[in-house]
């Protein structure tokens, strides 16, 4: 039988194979949380997230003024309306974000203590 391949290419196939072989081994290994403090983190994020709920109710009412103030600008209320739109969004999404956040915290709180 002939060799298609010069030894380089062998070489190069027979390392590509020990990385997969390995990249496979270590995907399969669990990695154990509990000894972590994840649920630290997810209560940072829950934090974070809240600000971030606190500063968009801001822009809002920042929004809501600048409609007050220039009612006869139709431009103006309606790029005034769709960022208060886009706040209202983004407040739903982090909401649920916060939510999940919690749950995960105290799962992981839970998973802790045993």
């Amino acid at each position: 039988m002939v060799n298609a391949m010069t030894e380089q290419e062998e070489q190069y196939l027979q390392d590509y194979d020990a990385m997969t072989e390995k990249q496979l081994q270590d995907d399969g290994k669990q990695i154990n949380l509990a000894g972590h403090n994840a649920a630290a983190l997810y209560r940072i994020m829950e934090k974070e997230n809240m600000e971030h709920v606190g500063e968009l109710h801001l822009d809002i009412g920042a929004m809501r003024s600048v409609k007050e103030r220039f009612p006869e600008d139709d431009q103006i209320q309606q790029m005034a309306e769709y960022f208060i739109r886009v706040d209202l969004n983004l407040i739903e999404n982090l909401t649920e974000e916060v939510l999940y956040d919690r749950t995960t915290a105290e799962e992981f709180e839970r998973i802790r203590r045993g």
